[in-house]
């Protein structure tokens, strides 16, 4: 099972993963580098998720949460960097083509993206509208939205189509 945790800053995605990690007893990883604003951070983000993409597709990286993952890398090189990574939908449809485990996008989205941008020092909500429009795009199969007031039914929806795993 790999389940990607993904949205704005500020809005529960840690939470999220730690009570993944808790119920389904799977291991986070968890690499924040969207706020380095060089070009080669784009170059080494992307090496880095073809990475991960690539164990996936070969069966060596089975059951993970990433708490942030590729939605990421392409909100955060647009919006911060102004750089359209297109390889970023690579990713996805790299992993929505994949067979042999389950792959899971969960989209956090803010309760009050103003609050969440208050929190943060600034405004969210051009990073939040682009994370909605990847997801929108995305073709991965088991795709959620949910917010920090709906994490319990969130698990309740993944407990009763996945199992425990």
């Amino acid at each position: 099972m790999i389940i990607i945790v993904d949205g704005i800053d500020r809005v529960g995605k840690t939470t999220l993963c730690n009570i993944l990690k808790n119920t389904f007893n799977l291991p986070i990883c968890k690499d924040d580098t969207r706020y380095l604003g060089s070009h080669e951070n784009v170059i080494v983000n992307t090496e880095k998720n073809n990475t991960f993409v690539n164990l996936i597709e070969q069966g060596c990286l089975t059951d993970i949460i990433f708490d942030r993952f590729h939605l990421t890398e392409y909100v955060y090189s647009a919006v911060e960097r102004n750089v359209q990574n297109s390889y970023m939908l690579d990713i996805d449809k790299r992993l929505a083509n994949i067979k042999t485990v389950n792959v899971i996008l969960i989209l956090v989205n803010p309760v009050d993206v103003n609050k969440s941008s208050a929190q943060h020092g600034k405004d969210l909500s051009e990073h939040a509208e682009l994370f909605e429009t990847f997801y929108n795009l995305s073709k991965i199969k088991h795709k959620y939205i949910t917010n920090y007031d709906e994490f319990d039914e969130l698990i309740q929806k993944l407990q009763e189509k996945f199992g425990c795993f």
